[in-house]
C-alpha cells in the first residue's frame, strides 16, 4: 500500500511572541483536524512593527500590520496567514478573504500596574501609556484626573516599562495577556460599558487566497460561526460609520442564548470623553445589525464625534 502523501503549507504571522503565540493555536486546531497536514511559518516585520517608537495614527496604510503579509500570500510566497482580526483593514484585500475565525478570547480591556492597584487606587496626576485614541477617551470618562501618555512596543514590552516605573499603568486586552501567560499583571478589569473594545478584539483572522479551494476547505474545519459572525458584526458597525480601526469606535457582539440572534453594543465617545452615543439591537444577519445600529448612532450625532477627532492624538 503506497504512503499518502503529506500537503505541506507555509503561514505568515509578524515576528512578536503574541502573533507567533497565536499562530501556533491556529497550527494545534488544524493539525488536530488535519493529522496528515504539514505547517511550516514564516515571520514577517511590518511596517508597523520596523517603527515600534511611531505613533499608530502617523501611519498611512490602514494595514501597517498586515499588508506586507498580505502581499507575500498574494504572491505566493505563502499559502495563509494569522491575523489579529482587529488589526485587518475594513476593507479586503482583493483576492485574500477571511477563511476562519477560531475560538475568540476574552474581549475585555484590563489595567496593568506596577503595584496591583485598581483604576480607583491611582493617585491624581498617574501616568497611563496607551497610544489608542478609543483608550484616551473612555479613560478621560472615568478618570479625567489621569495623564496619557502614548506608548508603544509589544505587549510584553508595554507590561515590563510599567513595571520599570516608565509608567504608572497601561491598558491592555485581556486576549493578549492570557495568551502570553501574564494574566498576573492584571490589576483591574474594566466592563464593556466602561472600556468599550475595539470592534473584532481578541478574535483571530485566518486569511487565504479566495481561489485555494483546498486551503478554504480545511481552514473552514476549525472556523466557529457564532465568534465569525460576531466579529463580522462589530466591523459592520465601524464600516457604517465611516471610521478606521484607530477610530473612538467600540463594539462588542455576542449570540444570545438559545437562539441564532446576534446582540451587539456600539459606542462612540468625545475626544473628553464626557460624551457618548451607544447603541444595542439584536439581528440574525451580523452586516445588516451593524448597518442599522450605526445608521443609528449616526442620527444620535457620532458623526459630530467622530469629525471632533480629526488630527487628534493622546497626549
Amino acid at each position: 500500500m503506497s504512503r499518502r502523501t503529506r500537503r505541506s503549507f507555509i503561514v505568515g504571522t509578524r515576528t512578536s511572541k503574541l502573533a507567533r503565540r497565536q499562530t501556533s493555536l491556529v497550527i494545534a486546531c488544524l493539525m488536530w483536524a488535519c493529522p496528515d497536514v504539514l505547517i511550516r511559518v514564516r515571520s514577517f516585520s511590518t511596517s508597523g512593527d520596523r517603527s515600534p517608537d511611531r505613533p499608530l495614527s502617523d501611519f498611512s496604510d490602514p494595514g501597517v500590520f498586515t499588508s506586507d503579509i498580505e502581499r507575500a500570500m498574494l504572491s505566493g510566497e505563502i499559502d495563509f496567514a494569522v491575523h489579529s482580526f482587529k488589526d485587518l483593514p475594513i476593507d479586503e484585500m482583493p483576492g485574500l478573504t477571511v477563511a476562519a475565525v477560531p475560538d475568540r478570547a476574552d474581549v475585555r480591556d484590563v489595567l496593568v500596574t506596577s503595584r496591583g492597584r485598581t483604576l480607583a487606587m491611582l493617585p491624581r496626576g498617574a501616568t497611563v501609556g496607551t497610544s489608542s485614541l478609543s483608550r484616551t477617551w473612555q479613560l478621560r470618562a472615568l478618570r479625567p484626573d489621569l495623564i496619557v501618555r502614548p506608548i508603544r512596543g509589544n505587549v510584553g514590552v508595554r507590561v515590563q516599562k510599567v513595571l520599570a516605573g516608565e509608567y504608572d499603568a497601561t491598558i491592555l486586552a485581556t486576549a493578549g495577556l492570557q495568551r502570553l501567560g501574564l494574566e498576573d499583571s492584571i490589576s483591574d478589569w474594566f466592563s464593556i460599558d466602561e472600556m468599550t473594545p475595539s470592534p473584532a478584539q481578541a478574535a483571530l483572522a485566518v486569511q487565504c487566497r479566495q481561489d485555494d479551494d483546498e486551503l478554504l476547505k480545511m481552514l473552514g474545519l476549525i472556523d466557529k460561526p457564532r465568534h465569525r459572525l460576531s466579529a463580522i458584526a462589530e466591523r459592520a458597525f465601524l464600516r457604517e460609520l465611516g471610521a478606521g480601526q484607530a477610530a473612538p469606535v467600540g463594539a462588542v457582539a455576542s449570540q444570545i442564548s438559545g437562539t441564532d440572534d446576534l446582540h451587539l453594543f456600539g459606542k462612540v465617545v468625545s475626544d473628553d470623553g464626557r460624551t457618548a452615543v451607544r447603541v444595542e439591537g439584536a439581528g440574525n444577519d451580523p452586516v445588516v445589525l451593524g448597518r442599522n445600529l450605526a445608521s443609528k448612532a449616526l442620527a444620535r450625532g457620532a458623526k459630530k464625534l467622530l469629525n471632533s477627532h480629526a488630527g487628534a492624538a493622546p497626549a
